[in-house]
């Protein structure tokens, strides 16, 4: 039966409505407020290249190479590899080459010296290494737009790699198989593979492995406890502390973000099923739970800044991601909002997929949609 069968015309004219309270809402705002964000657009006409096309620029690698030049892959029909150069007279994204027989590189660009090493983790030229070599300006090109790829044989033939980091003082670099977890060791000097281990037999790993800074290896496999493997020849050893989740979740979670802070000796990382943010000792085998600042799942990025802070990204795909900051000397965890950038173009951040710090302190962030763009976040100046 409606309201208007119950009550006469009369009745309901005489009826005390419920009245909307006279508070008003002043300072409420759901985007990064603390700090500055802007972004470069990969769909735009450069000087020197032509725009990423939508549906190949989702951002899923970042590193930071000499002069603080930020090196990317993308993923999607084709990937490319390009180039951001922070410097007044560049601040421009400039695509430098599509990458052969690859649809996808995922977390796995890092800088040597003078080269760029990366992984291709999707398409028909799956698991092989290349190696982008910076040349000197030639006089009719750009130096952060000039350079030469190779492509390297695949560490593990027939599986795809992701995960890549670099050890610098041993010139080492470790990968993940994604098919069988497999965990290798590639000699960058002599170009060849080292060694290699498998994580779990019954394929139950996580694909973001981390180092401490003596060259051991860290990540999660079997039932989400952490190991340690030995530079180089890969000793593996599982260690007591388990990869933190809610009650019931274990089963869905992997390790998907972590890094090494060695002034703390400590390796901060958060889970993908529930996002939650810990701290884990591996000289003492101990860890602790730090928290979450939203209800989402997923923590694709963190990053640890120059000013004693923790910066990352929580929320899954098809949601809407929160910049996170975790200052490690109060223990204070604050969600920051959501990313909105008016410069170099109006644009709401969505979905993330990897990180980079900057060499003066700044943070960029690979937004991973259909049109994506480059952001770049200035925490607040003096911290």
């Amino acid at each position: 039966m409606g309201i208007n069968a119950m009550y006469s015309e009369e009745q309901l004219l005489k009826r005390n409505w419920p009245q909307k309270p006279a508070i008003p809402v002043t300072d409420y705002c759901s985007y990064v407020t603390l700090g500055r964000v802007f972004n470069r657009a990969l769909r735009l006409r450069q000087a020197l290249s032509e725009p990423i096309p939508p549906g190949e620029c989702a951002i899923t690698s970042l590193c930071l190479a000499s002069k603080g030049k930020i090196y990317g892959a993308t993923s999607g029909r084709q990937s490319h590899l390009f180039v951001y150069d922070p410097a007044p007279q560049e601040d421009g994204v400039y695509d430098l080459c599509q990458l052969e027989g690859c649809t996808a590189v995922y977390h796995s660009l890092v800088a040597a010296g003078d080269y760029l090493y990366g992984a291709i983790t999707e398409g028909n030229n799956q698991g092989s290494l290349f190696r982008y070599s910076f040349k000197a300006n030639s006089g009719k090109e750009k130096p952060c737009v000039s350079g030469e790829i190779r492509y390297l044989p695949p560490p593990i033939p027939g599986e795809s790699v992701t995960g890549l980091v670099l050890d610098a003082n041993r010139f080492l670099l470790y990968g993940i198989g994604r098919k069988t977890g497999t965990l290798f060791c590639y000699d960058l000097s002599g170009e060849k593979l080292l060694s290699r281990v498998q994580l779990d037999r019954h394929g139950f790993f996580s694909e973001t492995i981390v180092l401490d800074q003596e060259g051991n290896v860290y990540g999660c496999a079997g039932h989400n406890y952490f190991f340690k493997a030995s530079p180089g020849y890969l000793s593996l050893q599982i260690l007591s502390f388990r990869l933190p989740t809610v009650a019931g979740r274990n089963l869905y979670n992997r390790l998907q973000a972590a890094v090494f802070h060695e002034k703390d000796n400590l390796i901060y990382g958060a889970g993908s099923a529930d996002g939650l943010l810990f701290a884990f000792s591996p000289n003492k085998g101990k860890g602790y739970t730090i928290g979450k600042v939203t209800a989402a799942a997923g923590c694709p990025v963190l990053i640890l800044g120059k000013d004693d802070c923790l910066y990352g990204l929580n929320g899954a795909r098809e949601g809407m991601a929160h910049l996170f900051r975790y200052e490690l000397a109060s223990r204070c965890l604050d969600d920051l909002g959501i990313l909105y950038a008016s410069s170099e173009i109006p644009w709401h951040g969505y979905e993330f997929a990897c990180g980079c710090l900057g060499s003066n302190g700044e943070i960029y962030f690979g937004e991973c949609d259909r049109i994506s763009h480059l952001f770049m976040y200035f925490p607040p100046y003096g911290r």
